[in-house]
């Protein structure tokens, strides 16, 4: 065995097929098995809001490169979280701040600072999580093809360039160093550099063989690429094609939840998830942004194996509760809606048929304790349990090959005969299901 990983890290079992969907049930050993289909939560900073670690009941959470940058140490230690974690590499939270995406990588407007792939690798690795992501031009799936052609090759250059920094480091055997404090003039974040590498040099990256399974049986942590090409197949058909020389683990979808048609979504995804099928990839598919319950849902029946997002936490502290028969929303207006079925005084559990904390208390009560800090812990806890849940439901449903029927019960209980449009026409159109 090579230094530094443990025994299946990257052991990746696909226990059960879905006749009816391209769903499946599959078991990922990371530092702990993780199962899936499986949600990830979002502890953007090395901590969830409202929701202290304790309280967390997942094999497996979601952290972010950038804005634990300069933390310098390992984000399990530092957190006291013993599961699976996987830390995004930062490039849709880093361009939402006023910045230039280049070829060297992303430069920032104000300091003229360069944050490059290989900057995101250093500090994956002091972070220390099971997976690390490939830092990607991230594109919002509306812009224009051409715009989708240039990040679909900017993110196979900055692939292969994360893929060397690790080799790098692997083969010189060097210590990871301290990071000094993020500015312009330290030496983590590169200095403006030229734009665009040499050609000879990019024919250079080209020729370099590159396996990332091996790779990450060397380094003990698990790279994940990820697909570009917005709503273009031919340009994910190309991306895809790329990754798979490289031989990864596990793939992400990218560039998706930007606004899109949700039919186009679909489309997308079902595309994504088919050609790597096609070509022999069985490891596990990460679709990025995913949290709205149903999008989970479709997106599992489509062949996807994981997902994230803030919006259970966020809809949380905000006072919108999931539930299998709709979103309760915790205002006047819901109040007077609930007190045409119930008592004042009547759990909130009536609706959601729930047993977390939350759901002991009263429609009342919550109303007047919305807004405070309290009540922010117990809503994301609730639509995080939720969200667990649902998951597990889905994979029991997979195990005994019932997902179609699991899939119809659910948006039916949830919309009765008025699911939306879009849903009724992926699993028509996709496996002869009707909603």
């Amino acid at each position: 065995m090579k230094e530094g990983v443990k025994e299946g890290f990257t052991n990746f079992t696909v226990v059960r097929e879905c006749s009816k969907t391209n769903g499946r049930l599959s078991q990922f050993e990371l530092s702990n098995k993780v199962d899936m289909p499986t949600f990830m939560p979002v502890a953007t900073y090395g901590a969830m809001r409202s929701v202290p670690v304790d309280q967390l009941d997942n094999q497996i959470i979601l952290c972010n490169t950038y804005h634990l940058r300069d933390l310098n140490r390992n984000i399990k230690e530092f957190m006291g979280w013993k599961q699976a974690i996987l830390t995004d590499s930062g490039g849709f939270q880093i361009q939402s701040l006023p910045c230039e995406i280049v070829d060297e990588g992303i430069r920032f407007t104000e300091t003229r600072a360069l944050f490059t792939p290989e900057d995101s690798m250093q500090i994956q690795r002091i972070l220390g999580p099971d997976i690390i992501m490939q830092l990607d031009d991230v594109v919002n799936p509306m812009k224009p093809k051409e715009r989708h052609a240039i990040a679909v090759r900017r993110s196979i250059e900055w692939l292969d360039r994360a893929i060397d920094e690790l080799d790098k480091e692997k083969e010189e055997g060097r210590e990871k160093e301290t990071i000094s404090d993020f500015s312009e003039s330290t030496s983590f974040i590169s200095t403006v550099v030229t734009e665009t590498s040499s050609s000879s040099e990019n024919q250079k990256r080209h020729r370099k063989h590159r396996d990332i399974r091996a790779l990450s049986h060397k380094i003990g942590q698990i790279l994940f690429p990820i697909v570009q090409g917005g709503l273009n197949k031919d340009l994910r058909s190309h991306s895809i094609s790329e990754i798979l020389q490289r031989n990864p683990v596990g793939v992400a979808i990218g560039g998706m939840c930007g606004g899109e048609d949700k039919m186009a979504f679909a489309e997308i995804v079902e595309y994504t998830v088919g050609e790597l099928r096609r070509n022999g990839f069985s490891g596990p598919v990460y679709v990025m942004g995913v949290g709205y319950p149903d999008d989970v849902v479709v997106c599992s029946a489509l062949g996807t194996d994981t997902s994230d997002c803030v919006y259970p936490t966020r809809m949380g502290r905000c006072g919108r509760l999931f539930s299998d028969t709709g979103d309760i929303e915790i205002t006047n207006a819901g109040l007077r809606r609930h007190l045409q079925k119930h008592d004042l005084f009547d759990p909130i559990s009536v609706d959601t048929k729930c047993t977390c904390k939350m759901c002991t208390y009263s429609f009342h009560y919550l109303l007047k304790i919305k807004n405070t800090p309290n009540f922010c812990n117990l809503g994301s806890v609730h639509n995080l349990r939720y969200m667990a849940g649902l998951m597990e439901r889905i994979r029991d449903a997979l195990a005994c090959d019932k997902f179609d029927q699991f899939v119809v019960e659910y948006f039916r209980v949830k919309y009765e005969k008025k699911a939306p449009g879009w849903i009724k026409a992926v699993f028509r159109q996709k496996f002869k299901i009707e909603i």
